[in-house]
């Protein structure tokens, strides 16, 4: 990191230094390296949601043993999951940020045949790994200038 060690930076301030990013970012945080229109992160986020909602789209597992997804929305700009854990017969329920790594947002973007987002801090996500960046030339989730 250079002169940054030590210094507390949050993902976006990382990105625009182009520190590299962790492995597994909150979903929120992709949304917001992604685009800085409220109405595009929008179009994102519910997108995301749907993807999440059906599969297509992993979130990370959680780390307590044998849970399963119950609900998968939006709060507060910031997408969330509920997650049960029936252990040792009884129910909790835990509302952790949804995670979710490169490879499988990636792996999400080439099953729909959408391009990588390019142009935007998102793209620092992926950028050291030599990964191309069109995908395909079909039009991208969230246009430039739509």
């Amino acid at each position: 990191m250079g002169i940054y060690d030590g210094t507390e930076l949050t993902i976006k301030e990382k990105a625009e230094r182009g520190i590299e990013l962790p492995e597994i970012l909150a979903a929120h945080h992709i949304v917001a390296l992604w685009h800085d229109d409220k109405r595009k992160r929008e179009i994102i986020i519910e997108s995301m949601l749907c993807a999440l909602n059906n599969q297509k789209l992993k979130l990370q597992p959680h780390h307590f043993s044998e849970t399963v997804i119950d609900k998968i929305y939006e709060r507060d700009e910031i997408i969330r999951v509920t997650w049960g854990n029936n252990d040792e017969g009884c129910m909790t329920f835990f509302d952790p940020v949804a995670e979710i790594s490169r490879m499988d947002f990636i792996a999400w973007l080439k099953g729909e045949n959408e391009p990588l987002p390019t142009a935007c801090l998102l793209e620092n996500w992926w950028k050291d790994l030599g990964l191309q960046t069109v995908i395909s030339a079909s039009a991208s989730l969230i246009a430039n200038d739509a």
